[in-house]
């Protein structure tokens, strides 16, 4: 079964200790990069279609680690990530009101 995607440090000794057979290889910076921001969008996408919500609580501790990995090769810290996000938290980022932005014009002269 062909795969082509970045998986998790322990996998291929996974793959081995059940008595697989796998090929892999460590990926460029450029690889890296792409294979991660793929890594991002399945990760939604199993948040997305997880429909019990133990499923949805691992789905969603895979998709902070894919985040933080994110974070970390783009060479941000977290206490950068946590400042910047209580900064945007105190200002107008959080979601207590449930707002629905249904629609907003732009008005000349303003």
């Amino acid at each position: 079964m062909k795969h082509d995607k970045l998986v998790r440090d322990a996998t291929p000794e996974l793959i081995k200790a059940d008595g697989r057979i796998c090929s892999y290889h460590a990926a460029s910076e450029r690889e890296y990069q792409k294979k991660l921001l793929q890594k991002f969008y399945e990760d939604v996408r199993g948040v997305l279609n997880a429909t019990q919500w133990k499923d949805k609580k691992e789905k969603l501790a895979e998709l902070h680690d894919t985040c933080e990995a994110l974070m970390l090769h783009y060479g941000f810290t977290m206490e950068e990530i946590v400042y910047i996000r209580q900064e945007k938290k105190e200002k107008f980022w959080r979601f207590d009101q449930r707002w629905i932005l249904e629609e907003e014009e732009i008005l000349l002269g303003c």
